[in-house]
């Protein structure tokens, strides 16, 4: 599904692209927060992952993920770090380092919704983790467990 969203997006004009993606981001906290998790990461998969700095991506999942009232808004942020790491695999490995803290934090959530999609976020994480990434991940990973 994201891979398929991803090659329409790259057919069609950028501004089209970028308002897909705006329509994905602002459903995180909707009905279906892990569709749009996942249509997050194809539009970022057709926009280039440039967009995720570029056009405030991982700052408005961060920020998703800080919203303590919102536990559906949560979800839908860490399914879009699963999905952007299943997506665009070894590609998000340099933003996942950023991500990791806060998934890692989010294991910890009240909401069981929440914590099983901060395990699959987790899950998908690592499974982008290369050799290099480990030793950048080893700290992080240390530094979240201890202040949690």
């Amino acid at each position: 599904c994201a891979e398929g969203l991803g090659l329409a997006i790259q057919a069609m004009p950028k501004d089209q692209g970028s308002q897909i993606l705006k329509h994905y981001l602002d459903s995180l906290g909707g009905s279906n927060p892990r569709a749009a998790g996942f249509g997050v990461a194809g539009a970022v998969k057709g926009l280039t992952s440039r967009c995720l700095t570029g056009q405030g991506v991982m700052e408005t999942l961060q920020k998703a993920l800080e919203n303590k009232k919102d536990a559906s808004l949560r979800q839908g942020a860490l399914a879009a770090y699963e999905a952007l790491a299943r997506v665009l695999r070894q590609i998000f490995e340099p933003y996942a380092v950023k991500a990791l803290p806060l998934v890692i934090n989010k294991m910890g959530d009240k909401v069981p919704e929440v914590k099983s999609a901060a395990e699959a976020a987790f899950a998908g994480i690592n499974s982008v983790v290369g050799l290099h990434g480990l030793c950048v991940f080893l700290p992080v990973m240390s530094a979240a467990l201890h202040d949690s």
